[in-house]
């Protein structure tokens, strides 16, 4: 398992490599960083939990009802990221505002005046259309997530019950998911 305050250290070193010297590469790598901290963090709550986790299993087989502890942990394993993402989130009405006003520009376009100017700037707002996308889209992929979690838990029948239990091994077996 990865040393999380090795992986940190290795953070702040890149980003102020990046912010000195700003490039794709430098941000890349600090990209890949922060890959690496989410993925020995997972790791981590993984591994100190298993056990938890094992007996959890133990007990939907057998059919019992889970405590409010036990659900609380499966949330953890299965969309505790999507959950905390979406409490520490704060941009999401931004993307909105941002996505409108780029929706208004495009409106102004003059497709029959259309010279290769107003094509290069109404390419890089598409472009950036694009990107506030991807940020709106993830938002509420992990809205999502953590209602469809929420859903399946509140009475859990026997498919729901399967399919907590398959996610759960699979977890164990392969703490980098």
């Amino acid at each position: 398992m990865a040393n999380i305050k090795d992986i940190i250290a290795k953070i702040k070193s890149q980003y102020e490599s990046a912010s000195n010297n700003p490039s794709t590469t430098q941000y890349w790598n600090l990209s890949s960083a922060l890959d690496e901290l989410e993925g020995g963090l997972r790791e981590y709550m993984q591994v100190t939990t298993k056990d938890q986790i094992t007996q959890i299993i133990d007990r939907l087989e057998a059919g019992h009802v889970l405590s409010s502890e036990d659900v609380e942990l499966i949330k953890i394993w299965l969309v505790g990221d999507a959950d905390y993402y979406l409490k520490m989130e704060n941009n999401y009405n931004d993307w909105l505002l941002e996505l409108k006003r780029l929706i208004g520009e495009y409106e102004k376009i003059d497709e029959e005046n259309l010279d290769i100017t107003q094509a290069s700037k109404l390419r890089a707002e598409a472009l950036d259309g694009i990107r506030v996308l991807g940020d709106i889209v993830f938002f509420l992929k992990q809205q999502e997530r953590l209602k469809n979690f929420e859903s399946s838990v509140d009475e859990i029948d026997s498919q729901e019950r399967k399919l907590i239990i398959d996610l759960l091994r699979g977890k164990i077996r392969s703490p980098r998911e």
